[in-house]
């Protein structure tokens, strides 16, 4: 049964196809309203995480967790501008994917240890080689991925409600890991004003006359994710 009734004018419809546009718009007034843009650094973690925790949860995970069939809720954008805590959450998580040589491997022992505790959680990896820690007090851990005995260690940070997501291990020969985990940032280096084209005083496309455009030249910079919390 479709919620509200389906009318000739109006459907409600569920989906990632659906929930995208709204999600993305809804990320668009969190970077307006904190005046963040490419440049800031931790931008897209910190919108990322302010989604999830201030998600609605309707399905009654404990501990304000994220759950299989709704993941941590319904979004409110009022919540997420405002940063709240929507559901309580006391715990938080985070997940990867174990490569090895390249490949991603299943069955795969991954650890984790809070630091200053001697508490450690353990897990395997799933068939397409991805793990997940749930339920995980925050703070910091140390984390352990061991394929063919080959162990690799890197530093994970757990906030409550929300995930840590794409922490990924590289073990083996493979060259292109870098460790510890990093998020891509973009600094603007220059700025570029295009000129003007043809009778037209500015540029002109499909006979639709344009003024200059200001570009940034942007480039890429890494960031130690260790380095953030």
């Amino acid at each position: 049964v479709l919620v509200p009734p389906y009318t000739p004018t109006y459907s409600y419809l569920a989906g990632t196809s659906m929930a995208s546009p709204a999600v993305a718009g809804a990320a668009g007034l969190f970077y307006g309203k904190n005046n963040l843009d490419q440049t800031s650094g931790w931008a897209n973690l910190r919108t990322y995480r302010a989604l999830e925790r201030s998600s609605v949860g309707v399905m009654g995970a404990p501990r304000g967790t994220w759950e299989p069939y709704q993941g941590y809720g319904s979004l409110d954008a009022e919540s997420l501008l405002l940063e709240q805590n929507m559901r309580g959450a006391t715990v938080g998580a985070f997940e990867g994917i174990v490569y090895y040589n390249g490949t991603a491997l299943a069955n795969v022992t991954v650890r984790a240890q809070k630091v200053g505790s001697l508490i450690r959680y353990q897990t395997s990896t799933r068939p397409d080689g991805g793990y997940r820690f749930e339920m995980l007090p925050p703070g910091t851990y140390n984390v352990t991925a061991i394929p063919f005995g080959a162990a690799k260690t890197k530093s994970a940070t757990v906030v409550v409600g929300s995930d840590q997501t794409a922490l990924d291990f590289w073990c083996g020969t493979y060259s292109g890991d870098e460790t510890s985990p990093t998020v891509a940032r973009f600094d603007v280096t220059s700025l570029q004003t295009s000129g003007f084209w043809g009778e037209c005083p500015y540029r002109t496309t499909g006979g639709i006359c344009f003024p200059p455009v200001t570009v940034s030249v942007l480039t890429e910079s890494r960031l130690s994710m260790s380095s953030w919390t």
